[in-house]
């Protein structure tokens, strides 16, 4: 009994838990998936680049996953650990932040229950921006309370890094930056340090460290948000589309309540509507409040006037959840029984996600999951080297396997993105000079590569991968692997 009681203690059960999650999270795909998801795989050949940025993102997030999965060997499993390293960080700084609010026992509590959330489990192998936000986001947060409780020129300076890595991560850590602004003039004692100099060196600062990604941004006509705007626009939506996005966002918050609500009991239910808060608990009751909905009422009223949304652009803004939730309760309400009994389905739901993902791997085939991505890069290795000669040093064409073709390579070849208008402008001198692979999953692809490069298109073959869950059906991709020819070679020919 003892030993249960032990291991149940707050910080030994959290210890645990970031362990448990982070190798059973990390082991399971690595062990089942034959190829890297399009945003990881994406991401890596980015950083490779380590150019400024992209057309779809800011850099920060393609910098980290090439140099860690080069420091791996590039193998798969780098990413997956990656990403849950990413999940690690932000339960820890959830619980650092509840602990500002609460008891220990209760601020673990807050931040283990959004383990039985869809993106904190299992949609959290895939590495990308989303995911690094997750960890930015509430040690971003983290870091300004704490900066504005004790007002020290460190923590102003470490603020503005912090502020400065969201927005190199991805635009819409602008979101978070608006809240800290708006809480700043909102709460009494934040709105005392402006007579300081502290807010104003976090300002100076991340606007400083931006700025050569503003820069950038200029010198490429704001590409990232044409392609946002683009993508954003790219189809109608119902006159609903507002009420969808709003339920969309609130939908997540059910997972996390009804575990709360089970764990306590039936006085959690009256406590949950009925509950006078004392002062710290009503603090946490607002603060996190507001930094749960802004952003859900920010993301819907941006649905009034953008006809595409993607739900996943709400991953970060979870993080404050489970402090809400427990806000309504007194701290001495979750006694061990009942923190145990939380714990126990937090683990069980999160056990419950890895093996449904196992058996869904078994039986349903999908691209996503089967494909062979050795075997692609392998059969392109020898393609090329049969056609010119030589081996590959650029691969251009479908973003996701031109990107399988490079990664899974000894050499790592340059990956020009066929979907990327700075990849044709950048590598087009140098794939007129030396020629390249060229991938396609389709007619079409070769015809726009053909209009866009101006440059002439050899021994386009179709190449066929079959691939299968091990109970699944058999499914059968097709590409067509071409060659671009030098300039040079075209004219003497």
């Amino acid at each position: 009994m003892k030993s249960i009681q032990k291991f149940f203690a707050p910080k030994r059960f959290l210890v645990f838990f970031l362990i448990f999650n982070t190798v059973i999270a990390t082991l399971i795909p690595t062990l089942l998936y034959r190829v890297l998801p399009l945003d990881t795989i994406e991401a890596v050949i980015w950083g490779q680049r380590f150019t400024m940025g992209n057309y779809k993102h800011p850099p920060l997030s393609g910098w980290i996953a090439h140099h860690f999965s080069a420091f791996f060997g590039h193998a798969d499993f780098a990413m997956y650990f990656l990403s849950q390293i990413c999940v690690a960080v932000s339960y820890y700084f959830i619980y650092k932040l509840a602990r500002e609010f609460f008891s220990e026992r209760k601020s673990v509590l807050a931040s283990i229950v959004l383990g039985i959330t869809f993106f904190y489990s299992f949609d959290s192998a895939k590495f990308n921006v989303n995911i690094l936000h997750l960890a930015l986001w509430p040690v971003t947060t983290y870091c300004f309370i704490r900066t504005i409780k004790e007002n020290l020129l460190r923590q102003w300076i470490l603020l503005g890094v912090l502020a400065a890595l969201c927005l190199w991560s991805k635009l819409s850590g602008g979101i978070l930056l608006l809240m800290l602004t708006i809480w700043m003039f909102a709460d009494r004692q934040a709105r005392s340090r402006f007579s300081g100099a502290g807010p104003y060196v976090t300002a100076i600062l991340s606007f400083a460290l931006f700025v050569p990604y503003l820069i950038w941004l200029f010198r490429t006509d704001f590409l990232p948000l044409t392609y946002a705007s683009e993508r954003a626009h790219a189809e109608s939506s119902p006159f609903y589309f507002p009420v969808e996005i709003f339920f969309g966002l609130l939908a997540p918050l059910a997972a996390p309540l009804a575990a709360i609500l089970v764990a306590g009991g039936k006085e959690a239910f009256f406590r949950f509507f009925r509950q006078k808060w004392q002062i710290n608990h009503r603090a946490a009751f607002l603060f996190a409040g507001f930094f749960l909905f802004f952003p859900i009422l920010f993301f819907t009223g941006l649905s009034f006037f953008v006809p595409r949304i993607d739900l996943m652009w709400g991953y970060p803004i979870y993080f404050a959840s489970g402090i809400l939730f427990l806000s309504f309760y007194e701290d001495e309400f979750w006694t061990e029984k009942r923190f145990t009994h939380l714990a126990l389905i937090v683990i069980a739901v999160i056990l419950a996600f890895q093996i449904g993902d196992v058996i869904y791997f078994c039986v349903k085939t999908r691209q996503s999951g089967h494909f062979p991505a050795q075997e692609c890069a392998d059969k392109a290795v020898v393609y090329y080297q049969q056609k010119t000669g030589n081996a590959i040093s650029t691969v251009c064409g479908n973003m996701w396997f031109a990107c399988i073709i490079s990664h899974y390579q000894k050499s790592r070849p340059l990956v020009c993105i066929q979907e990327d208008p700075l990849d044709i402008m950048r590598y087009r001198p140098k794939i007129e000079k030396e020629g390249a692979m060229f991938v396609a999953a389709n007619q079409q692809e070769i015809q726009d590569i053909a209009r866009q490069m101006e440059i002439e298109i050899t021994d386009i073959t179709p190449v066929y991968f079959r691939y299968q869950a091990p109970h699944g059906k058999v499914s059968e991709k097709r590409l067509f692997f071409a060659i671009l020819r030098p300039r040079q070679a075209a004219v003497k020919e």
